[in-house]
């Protein structure tokens, strides 16, 4: 009896390994939608509303992520002068936890629509480096979501296999 209850706590313990597994992808697409939903106020408060970066930056706060975004506006106005991209990846270093649902890519997707928005002197140049932010970052959803697809119940299963063999070898 009692080898049966080890039995059933591994294999459970397996299958929830499985599930974390694949709840990161699925938490991944998360940050990533809430990111996008910030950076689109942040080109709306831009680019129709004609807010400055600071105010922009306190809008998208509001939305998605409000550490890194108050952190790029405190920098902002401590530092004027300071190149978008820049000012991302700093904002970025003081809080490394603020951005922690999201990987390199999506960093450096924001780090450079920083440097885009920074430079735009239009409301069309600002309207383009938001579409390309949002063009990279769907893509990398995409990729996860086909891998989630693919990989997901692989996942699951290989870690119940993997369960039921080691408890096999225990008992």
């Amino acid at each position: 009896m009692i080898k049966l209850l080890f039995i059933a706590v591994i294999v459970f313990s397996s299958a929830g390994i499985g599930s974390v597994i694949v709840g990161e992808w699925e938490e991944r697409r998360k940050s990533i939608g809430a990111l996008q939903s910030a950076v689109k106020v942040l080109g709306s408060a831009l680019g129709f509303q004609g807010m400055p970066l600071y105010d922009a930056l306190l809008a998208a706060s509001k939305i998605a992520y409000p550490e890194f975004f108050l952190s790029c506006a405190n920098l902002l106005r401590k530092e004027p002068g300071m190149a978008g991209k820049e000012l991302c990846q700093r904002a970025m270093l003081e809080q490394k936890e603020s951005l922690a649902g999201c990987k390199e890519a999506e960093k450096e997707a924001l780090a450079d629509l920083f440097g885009r928005l920074c430079g735009a002197v239009s409301p069309e140049q600002i309207a383009d480096a938001g579409k390309v932010f949002l063009r990279q970052t769907d893509l990398l959803a995409e990729q996860l979501r086909m891998q989630q697809e693919q990989k997901g119940r692989l996942t699951r299963t290989m870690c119940i296999v993997a369960g039921l063999v080691i408890s096999i070898l225990f008992v």
